[in-house]
């Protein structure tokens, strides 16, 4: 389990100099290491929910650093505000244990950055997006995320 940890602190620094492979790698990790500790270590998945929630604001916050330098005003705030919206909603986590809080404040966020990140490494231009075009967009991801995380925090 520590060379999953390990991993997963060492692989988001990436995102830094690539941030679509760096952030599509810290999310396949994310998943990954569910899977394998699940089927072929012994572990408390319970006490790794903390762990595993942790990471995830380890690499959204290289993530969200990068944000900042985004033109387009109106995906930077949409970025800020589903990263700190995602942020509360794993804080109270934290604080009261309660998984199924996190369907509540779905990890939305770190879509949102891969999907800006990579139109802009395949278009080798920042997208620009309107404040329609990002509700839109955001309609589109929070609907199956809700789902995945309510089959992550509540059927599980």
């Amino acid at each position: 389990m520590e060379v999953i940890i390990l991993v997963r602190i060492i692989v988001p620094i990436t995102i830094l100099m690539y941030p679509f492979a760096g952030s599509l790698l810290s999310v396949y990790l994310d998943g990954l290491d569910w899977e394998y500790l699940r089927l072929v270590v012994a572990f408390n998945p319970i006490l790794y929910q903390y762990t595993d929630k942790f990471l995830d604001l380890y690499y959204q916050v290289f993530e969200v650093t990068l944000t900042q330098r985004w033109t387009n005003i109106p995906a930077k705030r949409m970025a800020n505000f589903l990263f700190c919206f995602r942020l509360c909603g794993v804080l109270i986590f934290f604080l009261t244990g309660l998984q199924e809080i996190l369907i509540i404040f779905p990890n939305t966020y770190e879509m949102f950055f891969i999907i800006y990140e990579g139109l802009w490494f395949f278009r080798r231009k920042e997208p620009k997006f309107s404040l329609i075009s990002l509700t839109y967009l955001l309609t589109i991801l929070v609907i199956p995320k809700v789902i995945q995380e309510y089959f992550l925090h509540h059927i599980n």
